[in-house]
């Protein structure tokens, strides 16, 4: 039996078949970005996909960018969460930007300290469950950065 192609959309059909969400971007980054302050005393900075050549513009208040240099931890991930603003020369604005700061754990330092805690062995039960609550907030944590890549 021949199969039928499936032809193009106009866009008022795809304009027809959409449906309404609230649409956000999340991007990951390790290092502090490069920003200058505007004349309202906003911090503005941009965010470039790798693999695009996207760049999103991205304008906080000086307080919530602080976050992303004054966290204190010297391994980190950061996720810059936002809706997409208007198009710009280069990309996007991402508007309502806020920042969320994780520790990164180095892996060869988690293996080491599991070795010695018990010469090579497994813990003890009790030490098995005073981790779980913190194992749990670590796979919550990945969680929300699953998906998320920025080079």
């Amino acid at each position: 039996q021949p199969v039928t192609p499936v032809l193009p959309l106009t866009v008022e059909e795809i304009r027809a078949m959409a449906t309404p969400a609230k649409i956000q971007v999340t991007c990951k980054l390790n290092e502090v970005p490069v920003c200058r302050e505007l004349t309202d005393k906003r911090v503005e900075f941009f965010l470039k996909d790798g693999e695009s050549d996207r760049i999103f513009t991205v304008r906080m208040k000086p307080k919530i960018f602080k976050k992303l240099t004054e966290h204190g931890f010297t391994e980190w991930v950061a996720a810059i969460t936002g809706e997409i603003g208007p198009a710009t020369e280069t990309g996007f604005e991402l508007v309502n930007a806020a920042v969320q700061i994780f520790e990164k754990k180095a892996r060869e330092a988690d293996a080491g300290a599991k070795e010695t805690a018990g010469d090579g062995q497994k813990g003890t039960k009790a030490n098995d469950n005073a981790e779980a609550p913190q194992k749990e907030g670590v796979a919550k944590r990945k969680g929300l950065l699953d998906g998320v890549r920025l080079k």
